[in-house]
């Protein structure tokens, strides 16, 4: 037996997956708060190459719904003033677009090349304040949520951290769901509800969820508008909404990396 990274109650071993078409592996359920996870997942590196990422068709459509979701929850709780950063970033898309909205929104991710968001990098674990934070499609390729949502919190002072996963159905994990993601080897842990609710409890925050989007806050909000908020409708109406009341970053970016970029020819000129 085992002790459950989440709440180090006993875990057990659950059943066993082969993953990316080779590798036998062992998953691990607590029957405490229901976090199902891999063995140690030494696949990693190989999971994370190329020739699987060039598989990733739905990468544009999923950070332009990513964004209008944190884009209508951080308007509304905060009018989009302060400061954001996006972590897990990927290629940057998410950043762009969120400074398209009018967000002054930031980058971090240590294993994806920024593509879309250069000049808007910053460190994680942060050395700043960030009124709000995001990570879509990251909870699920972490080892441990608890230590990674920690991090989070601990090292921006966030007051909102909007996050995405998808929460297996029923009390136990099903033998078979898409969302394990066997042939890519990239998801590697599993909530259910009650992991979440625990991880909040443990932090002292509160949690909002609705569907595969989560959001911990340190003050309660109202749960209907969490969920209208985060809903289709809503989502597709808020870039029409940012557009009426927000100032996009487009043409300011533009012209403060055109500055750095006369700066460094200059400096490399002789």
């Amino acid at each position: 037996m085992s002790s459950c990274p989440v709440c180090g109650g006993r875990e057990a071993p659950y059943f066993v997956k082969r993953l990316l078409g080779k590798y036998d592996v062992t998953y691990y359920f607590c029957d405490g708060c229901r976090f199902l996870h891999t063995e140690q997942p030494y696949w990693l590196e190989e999971s994370y190459s190329d020739a699987i990422a060039m598989a990733d068709t739905g990468i544009i459509r999923r950070n332009v719904v990513a964004s209008a979701t944190a884009g209508a929850l951080f308007h509304w709780m905060f009018r989009g003033s302060g400061k954001y950063l996006d972590v897990a970033g990927g290629y940057g898309l998410l950043t762009r677009l969120m400074r398209d909205f009018g967000f002054d929104c930031y980058w971090n991710d240590p294993f994806t090349k920024n593509m879309f968001a250069r000049g808007f990098e910053a460190p994680f674990p942060a050395h700043e304040a960030y009124r709000g934070v995001t990570a879509f499609e990251a909870i699920e390729h972490v080892e441990n949520p608890l230590k990674f949502c920690r991090e989070v919190l601990d090292s921006t002072g966030c007051e909102a951290f909007v996050f995405s996963t998808e929460i297996y159905p029923g009390d136990r994990p099903p033998d078979s769901w898409w969302y394990y993601g066997l042939s890519a080897g990239q998801h590697i842990s599993f909530c259910h509800t009650d992991t979440l609710k625990l991880i909040a409890r443990t932090l002292n925050v509160c949690l909002h969820s609705h569907g595969s989007i989560h959001m911990l806050t340190r003050k309660k909000i109202n749960d209907i508008a969490f969920r209208v908020l985060t809903g289709r409708i809503y989502t597709r109406l808020f870039p029409v909404i940012a557009r009426l009341s927000m100032d996009p970053l487009i043409n300011i970016d533009h012209l403060t990396l055109a500055v750095q970029v006369q700066q460094s020819d200059h400096r490399r000129s002789p």
